[in-house]
């Protein structure tokens, strides 16, 4: 999905109007409008913009679709990523030996389209409250 695919698509979602996106970000109606219908790119300024607007990482904004699945490793379970420009890597090895906690990480994941900062930061959130 191109940029300005996931931007209508994002806004059409939430049922707002481009008035409405284009103001909150603080952007001119032309240039929100040349975003949307892919006839120019947005500064990375405006992209951080609109990411914060739209509550989603950068990554999922620019059109880069992810699934999550569980692995298993040597030490347990982990997460691997299945992404069109990458492929599949391995994002956390070993995070832990406990299956179901894992499964509902990843439907997280997949659901709310987690950057992979989130969800390091749930696991340390996670393990720490465990000790």
């Amino acid at each position: 999905m191109s940029f300005s695919e996931r931007l209508k698509e994002l806004r059409l979602s939430r049922n707002l109007t481009q008035k409405q996106v284009y103001e909150a970000v603080g952007m001119s109606a032309i240039g929100y409008q040349r975003y949307e219908y892919g006839d120019r790119e947005p500064a990375y300024q405006q992209l951080l913009a609109l990411a914060d607007y739209f509550d989603v990482p950068l990554d999922y904004l620019v059109g880069n679709d992810y699934s999550y699945n569980l692995v298993k490793t040597d030490g347990g379970y982990g997460i691997a990523r299945q992404g069109k420009l990458k492929g599949e890597t391995v994002l956390v090895p070993d995070i832990s030996s406990d299956k179901n906690l894992v499964i509902k990480l990843i439907d997280k994941m997949n659901k709310y389209q987690l950057s992979p900062q989130h969800v390091f930061d749930f696991i340390i959130d996670e393990l720490s409250s465990n000790s």
